[in-house]
């Protein structure tokens, strides 16, 4: 009797079937592990492939060269019939399924995979093109700004957060001694000295604390004196990470403001201070001598006669009395007096540290060099001088008025003298107290 093993067989090829159907849902949900290392799904079909394969191959051999020695004859013989006209061709397709579609997945897989490379590499390509671009136009506009700053005749200069020089224009050289290449990645305290430098970085930390900053110094090497404009350079974070700045000479400005303040305080003809100017002066030193109980002094002088030199030689004659008048009276001085012009052809001379006895002698000496100068034309030139002494709790107008009227007293006495105020004896009639003190200096002329 032979017995028909194709049931049995169908039933172990459906048995496998499902059993490949449950794997194939297991690994799905990646339950399927193999010593803890995902399997990708095309690999895992291509090894069942391989183990249904091995697995046919091994029920294969049992049961052709194993039963023989268990089974009788006829039955060994209907299972070796069945395996090779049944479950043999059963198994084989199912393994060659299992492995194309392995393969195919696979295949679809690397695609796949190929295709997102591609895509990431052509994004790249974009990405890098574009940061070409933006860095090529960054480029251009940083060589448009190097080439204005490079030509601008004021210092530019940018500074890290450490105090290093990251910048500098042409202009460095010029103002500073040094090239920009000699203090390139450099601290800036080699270019100033103890003075400057506590200034310079005092401004810079305000500048790091987001403050703009504006201030002078003076190199070390050149002695050259700048005017600096500091500016906090932030980050996108807006966290300050330097400092950024412009400097210019300011020499000339200086010189130039300074020939303004001369000017506002200066006589342009005689280059003697003016009566703006004499009031500060005044006020000065009336301080310090009641301050430092000191003595003070001031003498007023005035040219006899000026008006008919004028009339006689001209206004052109007159400007050079006034000139040398001045000159004269200032080589008389010690540096710490001041000659100011009061106005037409009167002059003060403000003497500190001098009591009256001591004004008395200067302003004798001015009376005798202004007597025996020789002057142009052969004309004779005298001056009368007033003498006033500062007393303390005097205003500023009450020693300008006892200086004011020695000299009244000077000239009423014959002029080309010396008179020294006294209070108690100077001399006044009811017709002079009536005339105002600038009406009277213009008569007294």
């Amino acid at each position: 009797m032979i017995i028909n093993f194709v049931p049995v067989m169908v039933f172990v090829d459906l048995s496998i079937i499902c059993l490949c159907i449950y794997s194939i849902v297991i690994y799905k949900k990646h339950l399927l592990k193999l010593k803890g290392l995902d399997i990708s799904f095309p690999v895992f079909l291509i090894l069942l492939g391989v183990v249904l394969f091995a697995l046919f191959y091994l029920i294969d051999f049992a049961l052709i060269h194993i039963s023989p020695l268990f089974l009788p004859v006829d039955t060994a013989a209907a299972i070796r019939k069945t395996l090779n006209y049944d479950y043999a061709w059963v198994m084989s397709i199912l393994v060659v399924m299992s492995m194309v579609v392995g393969f195919v997945r696979l295949i679809s897989v690397l695609s796949h995979k190929v295709t997102a490379i591609v895509e990431r590499l052509e994004k790249s390509e974009k990405a890098l093109k574009k940061d070409i671009y933006e860095r090529k136009i960054a480029e251009e506009s940083l060589l448009k700004y190097k080439v204005l700053f490079d030509n601008i005749p004021d210092l530019a200069y940018i500074y890290d957060n450490k105090g290093n020089i990251t910048y500098l224009n042409k202009a460095f050289k010029h103002l500073s001694g040094y090239s920009p290449e000699e203090f390139m990645g450099r601290s800036f305290a080699p270019l100033f000295d103890d003075l400057n430098l506590k200034k310079a970085e005092y401004h810079y930390q305000e500048t790091l604390n987001g403050k703009n900053q504006k201030f002078e110094l003076k190199f070390k090497k050149t002695g050259v004196l700048c005017e600096y404009h500091n500016f906090p350079v932030y980050d996108e974070f807006k966290k300050v990470i330097g400092v950024a700045g412009i400097s210019r000479d300011i020499a000339e400005r200086k010189s130039i403001e300074e020939e303004f303040k001369k000017l506002a305080t200066t006589d342009r003809l005689t280059q003697t201070f003016n009566r703006i100017k004499f009031e500060s002066l005044l006020t000065t030193e009336m301080e310090r001598a009641t301050r430092y109980n000191e003595d003070l002094s001031m003498i007023m002088l005035d040219i006899d006669h000026f008006k008919d030199i004028n009339d006689t030689h001209g206004h052109l004659y007159g400007d050079y009395v006034l000139k040398t008048m001045a000159k004269i009276v200032r080589q008389q001085m010690r540096k710490i007096n001041h000659l100011v012009r009061w106005g037409g052809e009167e002059f003060l001379v403000i003497a500190p540290e001098t009591d009256l006895t001591g004004a008395e002698i200067l302003a004798e000496r001015i009376r005798e060099e202004i007597y025996s100068h020789s002057y142009e034309n052969g004309v004779k030139i005298t001056a009368s001088l007033g003498v006033a002494q500062y007393k303390d709790g005097d205003s500023e107008d009450e020693f300008i008025h006892n200086v004011d009227q020695a000299l009244y007293r000077a000239k009423r006495n014959g002029r080309n003298r010396v008179e020294l105020c006294d209070p108690e004896k100077i001399y006044y009639d009811d017709r002079q107290l009536q005339i105002p003190l600038d009406i009277r200096k213009a008569s007294n002329s």
